[in-house]
């Protein structure tokens, strides 16, 4: 179980984080992902496998 609602990482080399739907952060790195090379390509696997993502269950006082 990961914490924070991060997305898993991948557990088998070669494998791809994938993108939450409707996140705009995940979007924009899967984006950069399909148009670089290799190097930079981990870089944005790890912005999607490490930034937060809201959960339906999580709520906000007065929202």
């Amino acid at each position: 179980m990961t914490g924070g609602g991060s997305v898993e990482r991948p557990s088998a080399p070669g494998l791809e984080p994938v993108p939450v739907p409707e996140c705009r952060i995940c979007f924009a790195a899967d984006r950069g992902r399909k148009n670089t090379t290799h190097g930079t390509r981990a870089g944005f696997n790890r912005i999607i496998t490490q930034h937060p993502h809201r959960r339906s269950t999580d709520t906000r006082a007065g929202l």
